[in-house]
């Protein structure tokens, strides 16, 4: 094995180590029939391998070694499942054997605790915080802890890497146990020296005045650039261009809602396809993966009609003109069956849809802590705030507050279906919040609905009337058609919900002699 000196150094790449390739195949291992014979070598195609590079961009081959392993055992969809995640958890170790000039198999109890210590203590760019909770450090360290007993089992046996007290060892591990209630457990082995563990924060939707400054950063960003855009106009160049930020501004709105929506998870949003949910304004359902689960694993939820309608406007004119004018350019789009595309015409891989957001929200000029997941934890609260409403509205006798343990169960499975939760009792935490939603209807409560059904349309009716300059006749013909039928849409959805929502006063106090 090739050792890390300082002849190996030169300049570092940028942040990300690993790589990922999409449907690999690989020739399995040679075989043998009953009577001893060799067999052909057969082949096995994979969704995704992750590949690790050192920080001057030379492979990385025991850990490279692992992570294909590791593909037999976890789950790797095209997004890269849980093997790239353990990547992103072992790149933190890859870098730092880098910096310290050490391999993996030099490593003791002082350097992987020096390790975890850099770890714990690195601040994040926007402000003097740890960029890390002592959670999070818990978790790289165990991921760090597998791979060095992989390349001791597997690779290197005569030497002694990782052993408990009474074993050979350079990395002292104890045991632990984790407990599964009435399943029982089983038990691991961590490094001795872990930090000890924090409390994790608790979920946070994402709040209103944040989702109205994006749709705002949105509109803003897309009207300049479109501008820009008009310079020249006559240029293919141009014309590619401008296809391009419309293509960009109608995928960020569609997105937006769509996570506002369904409360579906950023990768389920990326992965959906484009003719399970082209018919959508047909049934009001949408066709999505479902995550952490098997692969192939899908879901039908019900939405409203004008997310229907948003997603067969951009199918079938915003998608569709881009990928003619990359024709007409020369180039070569591969859409395959993706709802969502790149400026390149490919489907869109999480990763971007995440770079995508972050950038959007430094347009908005948003400092603080803002992710995808807080749009899934708002969607989540809101559902189980509905449901709990719907359940008290059929069973009217009985009053809010006496909701018990057997009735939660139930509302939670309902938005467990909705949501794609495996387990319905890990939406127990939303419950709180939904009952701090619930207990802000008062008198004005069902006008506040409905301005929150307005965050969506108003944006978008101000910047059909922005774009008119920028738009033939026809197609500002084509723009008041697609309002019209907006509005007449939102009329009677706003008119259902003004229904729907009557005066309820939730008492928070009884929910805590129910759910801890």
């Amino acid at each position: 094995m090739k050792r890390i000196d300082s002849g190996f150094l030169s300049p570092a790449r940028p942040r990300q180590l690993f790589t990922m390739l999409r449907d690999v195949t690989v020739p399995q291992q040679a075989r043998t029939d009953s009577e001893g014979s060799f067999l052909p070598p057969g082949e096995e195609t994979y969704p995704a391998m992750v590949f690790m590079a050192w920080p001057n961009g030379a492979p990385c081959i025991e850990m490279d070694m692992y992570l294909a392993d590791l593909c037999k055992s976890l789950r790797a969809d095209h997004s890269g499942g849980s093997v790239r995640q353990e990547a992103v958890k072992l790149s933190h170790l890859v870098r730092f054997c880098w910096s310290a000039r050490i391999n993996f198999w030099d490593l003791t109890s002082l350097t992987y605790a020096d390790f975890l210590q850099k770890l714990g203590d690195e601040t994040g760019s926007s402000g003097p915080g740890k960029k890390r909770e002592s959670n999070q450090v818990r978790q790289i360290s165990y991921s760090g802890i597998r791979f060095l007993t992989w390349l001791q089992n597997t690779l290197l046996p005569h030497r002694h890497i990782v052993g408990l007290e009474h074993q050979p060892h350079q990395i002292l591990l104890v045991e632990e146990k984790l407990n599964y209630g009435k399943k029982g457990g089983r038990t691991y082995h961590a490094f001795s020296q872990n930090p000890p563990p924090s409390t994790p924060q608790a979920k946070v939707p994402m709040p209103d005045a944040l989702v109205s400054r994006l749709w705002t950063a949105v509109d803003a960003s897309s009207n300049e650039d479109l501008l820009a855009a008009q310079d020249g106009a006559t240029s293919s160049l141009s014309y590619i261009q401008k296809t391009r930020l419309t293509h960009l501004r109608h995928r960020r709105l569609l997105m937006l809602q769509l996570m506002l929506a369904t409360g579906a998870r950023p990768s389920e949003i990326a992965e959906m396809r484009l003719d399970a949910n082209l018919e959508a304004i047909k049934h009001k359902r949408l066709t999505l993966s479902t995550g952490k689960r098997e692969p192939g694993a899908r879901r039908s939820i019900r939405t409203t009609m004008a997310v229907a309608i948003r997603i067969q406007a951009y199918a079938k004119v915003y998608r569709a003109d881009l990928c003619r004018a990359l024709r007409e350019k020369g180039e070569n789009p591969e859409p395959e069956d993706r709802l969502f595309l790149n400026n390149d015409g490919k489907p869109l891989s999480k990763e971007s849809m995440t770079r995508d957001f972050e950038r959007l929200c430094i347009k908005a000029g948003i400092a603080q802590r803002a992710c995808l997941s807080m749009f899934r934890h708002r969607a989540i609260t809101t559902l189980v705030a509905l449901h709990i409403k719907d359940f008290y509205s059929s069973t009217s006798t009985t009053p809010l507050h006496a909701i018990n343990l057997g009735d939660y169960t139930t509302i939670l499975a309902q938005v467990a279906e909705i949501t794609g939760h495996k387990r319905p009792e890990s939406l127990k935490p939303y419950v709180h919040l939904a009952w701090k939603e619930l207990g802000a209807f008062d008198s004005i409560g069902a006008a506040a609905d409905v301005v929150t059904m307005l965050q969506t349309f108003i944006p978008e009716l101000r910047s059909y009337i922005t774009q008119c300059d920028l738009t033939s006749v026809r197609r500002q013909k084509q723009r008041m058609s697609e309002v019209l039928e907006w509005m007449q849409l939102m009329e009677k959805e706003m008119s259902e919900r003004l229904e729907t929502f009557r005066f309820v006063k939730a008492d928070p106090e009884g929910l805590r002699a129910v759910l801890p």
